[in-house]
This record gives C-alpha cells, sequence and structure tokens, in this order.
C-alpha cells in the first residue's frame, strides 16, 4: 500500500535511545524529509593467480547507516536550538504520511544549513540526522 507524504513528521524522543523514549515531540514545520538510506560495503576476494577464472568475486561486508534529512520553516530559535544539537545523540520517529506506520531510529545530529535568502521565498533550514545502528518499522502512530 502506497503512502501519501502529506501528514508525515519527524519527532525526536527524550532519550537518546528510541527503544526506552516514551515522550515525542515534532521538530517543526516540516517542509520535507528524506529518510536515512543504507548501505552494504562490497568486498573484493583477491583472485588466486593460479585460479581458472580471473573473474573477481565480491561478498558483502558491513553495512553503513545513512544520513536522515529534513527541512522546516525557519522561526525565531531555529538556529540557536541547531547550533546547542549538533552532534548531540538523541532517538528519532519518522511517520509516514497519514498511516499509522514509521520508522524509529537512533542517531546524532549531524549538521543544518540556511539556504539562499531571496525577496519570494520563505527562509527554511535543512537539518542533518547521522543514524547509528539498525532502524526498526513502527506501527500504532497517531
Amino acid at each position: 500500500m502506497a503512502f501519501e507524504s502529506f501528514g508525515s513528521d519527524i519527532a525526536k524522543g527524550n532519550t537518546a535511545d528510541y527503544s526506552t523514549a516514551t515522550t515525542w515531540v515534532s521538530v517543526g514545520c516540516v517542509t520535507s524529509i528524506t529518510p536515512p538510506s543504507m548501505t552494504v560495503e562490497k568486498v573484493e576476494v583477491p583472485v588466486c593467480l593460479n585460479a581458472a577464472s580471473r573473474t573477481k568475486e565480491v561478498r558483502p561486508g558491513a553495512t553503513t547507516p545513512g544520513e536522515a534529512s529534513y527541512t522546516i520553516q525557519f522561526s525565531d530559535g531555529d538556529v540557536d536550538d541547531a547550533i546547542a544539537a549538533l552532534g548531540v545523540f538523541g532517538s528519532y520517529r519518522i511517520k509516514f504520511g497519514d498511516s499509522t506506520k514509521g520508522m524509529v531510529f537512533n542517531g546524532f545530529f549531524s549538521g543544518f544549513s540556511v539556504p539562499e535568502l531571496n525577496e519570494n521565498g520563505f527562509i527554511q533550514v535543512t537539518c542533518q540526522i547521522q543514524m547509528s545502528g539498525d532502524p526498526d518499522e513502527v506501527s500504532g502512530l497517531s
């Protein structure tokens, strides 16, 4: 079943580990969310000099957690809050649209940027969270 993006949200938990978080607070007026990705390292197996085939073998290595990002409308205090949050480990939850499903993960606030300011735009702040460990799927969100 496909989810609409309208109604999605990202929230920060009240503990550094999502498994113990009991309350979640939205990060603000979110205009976009990019959930974290995960990649698997590719490990090349050395080719034997006397092997019948010269084709390399590749095996899966360690999984590398990616980075999530979100953009919020700028409001008073956002830059001070972002500077204070840099490098702070926490728990995060992304809710998918109007569904009751989402994902939770642990990570740290790894950066933020304010894009070009122009006469026709609203100021927005883009924030990044480096995921640490595996994410989990959750359901029953309201």
